[in-house]
């Protein structure tokens, strides 16, 4: 830990903010896509067991 400590210093210690920001969107970014992938996948399973084909069904059919 006090290596890190000793890199940073006052000259350079915005280059560690920025790339610790870089990685923070980096990180978003790559949860955004991996949820997107989910939703498709769960939604081509949805449409594949409902394919719209609804009856309404009656208190007496029941």
């Amino acid at each position: 830990m006090d290596f890190l400590l000793s890199i940073i210093t006052a000259q350079n210690w915005g280059w560690f903010v920025t790339a610790f920001f870089v990685l923070v969107v980096a990180v978003i970014a790559g949860m955004m896509m991996v949820t997107e992938r989910i939703e498709k996948r769960q939604k081509a399973e949805f449409e594949q067991e409902f394919t719209g084909q609804w009856k309404a069904v009656s208190v007496e059919e029941e």
